[in-house]
């Protein structure tokens, strides 16, 4: 009996290693056939496989559910990927750490960041892959991990934590010559992390080189995130000229790359918030209803959210609260919208409690929007201080222990003597003094810069008039008021009649010198009272919104402009331009009482006014 037992034994040991060979055997062509087919060709010969793969060892199994995994993730299917990385890592765990192991814990956070975008649920999987990278001798996985974790430094409070480990990472990048992919993340969380505490510049100089790198390897769809993250960077530092350039690149992409199914829907939503921003609301409105037309086209539900309030901002700063709250609401009740901003579930709330007539519902919500406002601009504050201490921008880590290096001289210093002592209280009052003296410099200056800023982003360059959005802003105020009190309201669009002539026969400076001798008299005849208000609202075309002014008298007043203009030619040193406007007229009704109606009506009078010869008023019927 025991002799049968021992040559069953000696029989089952071959076939044992036997299996073994075979499974990796078979995992290893698998992985050489993955290697020359596409992703869509690879997820189905992995689904193919699914069946044999319970017969493998558990190693080989961990490794199968990894490579499956991989490439849902890297077709954006990200839910069925966590559930293939969660059936990796049990297997994978159970083993010595392996480069799966980590890749599968980093992979699976990605996934759930794409799906929630929230950092308490992604953040302990990139924890984990670090903690298993720091076992291994891989210096291009380990500064991978390194950077993913600094990511998820957004408090204050950790800021030089997440500092700390990009500096080390970039630190093995150099020792290590690893690729410009690698060194490209590192200066892309460095942006993220600067921008997470307000510091946009060095968060745009960062980004900036992180789209440089990968724009080195044409790596396409690093590159459109560099520029996602761009065009928000530029309108923070109200960059106009950066933004509208990004966002031009962003639709260059989406058009030159359509295996990427998600560019044009963040093209779309870039270039919606990039209009916003800049106050052309309509614009907005247009390139955000198209984005959340394609959102079923990208998984980041997070950026779907910000489609829909940006949307309902755009709406209600266009005068449609009805569409504006719409739009709120659905951000605020559609259950797959994860990770919602606190701040614009504020201003979501307070724009359907609006529309629904409870005004101190309203109010309240934008108190608290307020609220937290101020308490974000104190620690950015409080970012810039510490910056302005620092002689090298992403220091932190050196800066901490130069300051515990100060604080053990300090205390040596104690021991020593009592003239020490005095001497250090001596230099901290001077340094207190320093401190308190830079602060009032900085409070003042802000307070002056606010004043200067505030009158320059209400004046037109050109005129020193009202500018575009100063003027729709004031007429909306103006059209409000008189609603309310039940009083007149005449609306005045004029432009100068033949101004391309001008400009092609005299040039564009002699053009700017004919828009101002407009304004200027425009402001002269429109200076009766101290509630009229004369804009330039394009190139050569200027709105002037009159309250408490009949249509009569407005008509009154408009040939008045029109005859004191074509009185008064412009004069050159060598030319005498004669220059007449046309102007068209609208007053406040109940079928146009909106501005963007008085607008319409005033501008087809305009248009009739055109037709009629131009030099003349045409009144909107």
């Amino acid at each position: 009996m025991l002799k049968k037992i021992f040559i069953s034994i000696l029989f089952l040991v071959p076939q044992v290693s036997f299996m073994t060979m075979a499974s990796q055997q078979n995992l290893a062509n698998l992985e050489q056939q993955l290697s020359i087919l596409d992703s869509k060709d690879k997820i189905a010969l992995l689904y193919q496989t699914q069946s044999t793969v319970q017969s493998w060892p558990a190693l080989e199994q961990g490794h199968y559910y990894y490579l499956l995994a991989y490439e849902l993730d890297q077709s954006n299917q990200m839910q069925a990927a966590i559930e293939y990385y969660d059936q990796a890592i049990a297997l994978l765990a159970a083993f010595p750490v392996s480069e799966r192991l980590v890749k599968s814990h980093s992979g699976r956070s990605y996934a759930t960041y794409q799906l929630t975008n929230d950092p308490k649920q992604y953040c302990p999987d990139r924890e984990q892959a670090l903690d298993y990278a720091e076992l291994l001798d891989n210096a291009d996985l380990l500064a991978q991990t390194l950077t993913q974790t600094a990511f998820c430094f957004d408090r204050f409070g950790d800021f030089s934590l997440g500092i700390a480990r990009l500096e080390r990472a970039m630190k093995l990048a150099k020792a290590s010559q690893l690729t410009p992919n690698r060194q490209a993340m590192i200066f892309n969380a460095t942006g993220l992390l600067y921008r997470r505490n307000g510091l946009h510049s060095r968060a745009y100089d960062n980004l900036h080189k992180a789209f440089d790198l990968w724009q080195e390897v044409d790596d396409k769809q690093d590159m459109f995130n560099m520029l996602h993250s761009l065009v928000g960077e530029a309108i923070e530092l109200s960059h106009w000229q950066n933004a509208d350039r990004h966002v031009e690149q962003l639709f260059q992409m989406a058009e030159q790359s359509p295996q990427f199914a998600d560019f044009e829907f963040f093209a779309l939503f870039n270039a919606g918030r990039n209009a916003l921003a800049q106050h052309d609301f309509q614009l907005a409105i247009g390139y955000l209803e198209q984005a959340i037309a394609k959102q079923d086209a990208t998984q980041e539900r997070f950026f779907i959210a910000a489609s829909y309030i940006t949307l309902a901002i755009a709406y209600v700063r266009n005068g449609d609260s009805v569409n504006g709250a719409k739009m709120a609401q659905i951000y605020l009740s559609d259950p797959s919208f994860s990770g919602r901003v606190e701040q614009h579930k504020l201003i979501a709330s307070s724009i359907v409690a609006l529309n629904d007539g409870q005004a101190q519902q309203a109010i309240e919500q934008l108190f608290q929007l307020r609220d937290q406002e101020q308490k974000k601009f104190a620690s950015r504050i409080d970012n810039k201080v510490i910056y302005s201490a620092l002689d090298h921008a992403a220091q932190l880590a050196e800066f901490e222990n130069l300051l515990l290096e100060n604080k053990l001289s300090i205390n040596q210093l104690k021991l020593n003597t009592e003239k020490d002592k005095q001497h250090i209280s001596q230099l901290t009052s001077a340094l207190f003094g320093l401190i308190t003296l830079v602060l009032i410099a900085l409070t003042v200056f802000l307070f002056q810069s606010r004043r200067v800023f505030k009158r320059s982003a209400q004046t037109d360059y050109l005129t020193g008039i009202a500018n575009r959005r100063f003027t729709m802003e004031m007429g909306e105020k103006a059209l409000l008021r008189a609603q309310k009190k039940q009083r007149a309201l005449s609306l005045l669009i004029f432009d100068i009649d033949h101004f391309k002539r001008i400009n092609d026969t005299y040039g564009h400076d002699v053009g700017d010198k004919v828009i101002k001798s407009v304004a200027r008299r425009a402001k002269q005849v429109f200076s009766e009272s101290k509630y009229h208000l004369v804009g330039r609202i394009g190139g050569e075309e200027f709105l002037i919104i009159a309250p408490n002014t009949e249509l009569q008298q407005a008509k009154q007043l408009a040939d008045k402009l029109r005859l004191d203009i074509a009185n008064h030619p412009v004069q050159l040193k060598q030319h005498s331009i004669e220059v007449t406007v046309s102007i068209g007229i609208a007053d406040l009704t109940e079928a146009n009482n909106s501005l963007p109606l008085m607008i319409n009506q005033a501008d087809n009078a305009l248009y009739q006014a055109k037709h009629k010869g131009r030099n003349c008023v045409v009144v909107s019927q």
